[in-house]
């Protein structure tokens, strides 16, 4: 049973961490402030990853289309990988939840695929 003491403590608890976390914020931005450097780098870091991703696809557009499995160049082996999860069928959930909770075996999963990118680099002697 949850009492005026629980709900209080929690309330408090919930005070506390908020303020912690403005704290934080706070001196977060100071840092950020006095150190314009670290602005620079993160934009950095941020354009390259995008510009990374799009490459990526890039490359496995023109792979798909030439219907290449692998490349090989001399720093590195790139590969169209593949991997499959299951998800259920939004479509099917309440009942395969009711199915669930009754103990029996549920049909209407759904196996997903999707294709990316692998690295290889050779091991160093």
């Amino acid at each position: 049973m949850t009492t005026l003491t629980d709900i209080n403590e929690l309330a408090n608890n919930l005070l506390v961490e908020r303020l912690t976390i403005n704290d934080l914020e706070l001196q977060y931005q100071a840092f950020i402030d006095a150190n314009p450097q670290l602005v620079a780098l993160t934009d950095q870091i941020t354009e390259h990853k995008v510009q990374k991703e799009e490459i990526q696809q890039k490359l496995l557009t023109t792979m798909q289309e030439a219907d290449l499995r692998s490349w090989k160049t001399e720093k590195c082996t790139i590969s169209r990988a593949k991997r499959q999860t299951a998800s259920i069928n939004p479509a099917y959930r309440v009942s395969i939840e009711k199915k669930l909770k009754a103990g029996e075996i549920i049909d209407g999963w759904e196996l997903s695929s999707t294709e990316y990118i692998s690295l290889r680099f050779p091991k160093k002697q």
